[in-house]
C-alpha cells in the first residue's frame, strides 16, 4: 500500500499520461478553498521555558497530525527588536529581551502585518558545537487589527 498514515495518498501514471492528469489535478486543485486552522496556544514567554521542562513535553510525541505540537504565544513589547537573520535577507529574528524568535522567511509576513500583536512560535531542541539549546521558531504572526 501506498503511505504510513491516514493523510498520505499516492498513486501511479505513466509518463505518456501524465500531461492530461496534470492539467486536470490543475483545474481541479485551483478551485479548492483551503480553511485557515483555528490556532491554539498557550500564553507563556520563550525564556520561561526551562530545557528540561521542554525535553518533559516532548515525551508526548511524536507530534503531528492527530497529536499537533503545543504552540507558545509572546505578546509583542515595545522593546522587541527585529534583527537580519541569514544572508538573503528573507529572515528575522524577533529579539524579545530574553529570547530570540526564529522567523524563516518571515521578513514578509512581519513588515506586512498592519500592527503585530504578538508571536506564536514552538520550541525546538538544537545542538551546536556540542551544546544542546533551545531555540524558538516563529509559525505565526498575531495581528491585533484588520485594516
Amino acid at each position: 500500500g501506498w503511505g504510513g498514515h491516514q493523510y498520505a495518498a499516492g498513486f501511479s501514471v505513466s509518463r505518456s499520461n501524465w500531461n492530461d492528469v496534470h492539467t486536470h489535478l490543475e483545474e481541479a486543485l485551483s478551485s479548492m478553498e483551503l480553511e485557515e486552522p483555528e490556532i491554539t496556544a498557550l500564553a507563556v514567554n520563550p525564556e520561561d521555558i526551562a530545557i528540561d521542562t521542554w525535553k518533559e513535553v516532548t515525551t508526548l510525541g511524536p507530534f503531528g497530525n492527530g497529536n499537533p505540537a503545543p504552540l507558545f504565544f509572546s505578546p509583542r513589547r515595545e522593546e522587541d527588536q527585529l534583527l537580519p537573520l541569514g544572508r538573503d535577507g528573507r529572515h528575522l529574528q524577533v529579539d524579545t529581551g530574553g529570547a530570540r524568535l526564529l522567523a524563516f522567511n518571515g521578513r514578509e509576513a512581519i513588515e506586512s502585518a498592519p500592527r503585530p500583536g504578538g508571536w506564536i512560535y514552538r520550541p525546538r531542541l538544537d545542538y551546536w558545537r556540542g551544546q544542546e539549546r533551545l531555540q524558538y521558531v516563529m509559525d505565526y504572526v498575531v495581528v491585533d487589527e484588520l485594516p
